[in-house]
């Protein structure tokens, strides 16, 4: 029974989908989940972005006037705004370099409920590839995470211990 299953997914002359009611439901699910999930992630990449462009225009106007007040009403000192500058940079990075697989995920979800509805296995097939590359890429920037995260650890404990012999 699954040979003739292989079989006729396999098929290259056959362009029809092979669904039942579980999948079906499943891949339905998940594209109406990770269309929300990706359209509050672009609003959400949006605002950060905006957020960082602001720390980036604050940390330029407290280096530029010594005695410049934020948003809060405190005061900002010129050495103040080369560290909110950073931070708003860093903010920008990771909202530009977020939405490719969120862009890619998007892909996936859209083109999982049109394989659903037109049975289309090139659909499925275009769906499954662009989730495919949304997970490759967060899994590298995991790795590059982690990576950054075990450097900063042995760098502390290095300051540490430089710290201790004075």
């Amino acid at each position: 029974m699954i040979d003739t299953l292989d079989d006729d997914v396999h098929n290259e002359g056959s362009n029809d989908f092979l669904l039942n009611s579980s999948l079906t439901k499943t891949i339905t699910t998940y594209s109406k989940w990770g269309k929300f999930i990706s359209i509050t992630s672009y609003i959400l990449l949006g605002l950060l972005l905006l957020v960082g462009l602001y720390l980036i225009m604050s940390g330029i106007s407290a280096s530029t006037y010594s005695d410049h007040r934020n948003a809060y009403g405190t005061f900002l000192n010129r050495s103040s705004g080369g560290s909110i500058v950073l931070v708003g940079f860093i903010y920008v990075v990771i909202s530009v370099v977020a939405i490719y697989p969120i862009f890619r995920f998007h892909q996936s979800c859209t083109s999982g409920a049109r394989a659903i509805r037109s049975a289309s296995v090139a659909e499925g097939i275009y769906a499954l590839e662009k989730l495919t590359q949304a997970v490759k890429f967060y899994g590298i920037l995991l790795i590059i995470y982690l990576a950054f995260i075990i450097v900063t650890f042995f760098i502390a404990m290095l300051t540490a211990m430089a710290a201790t012999n004075y």
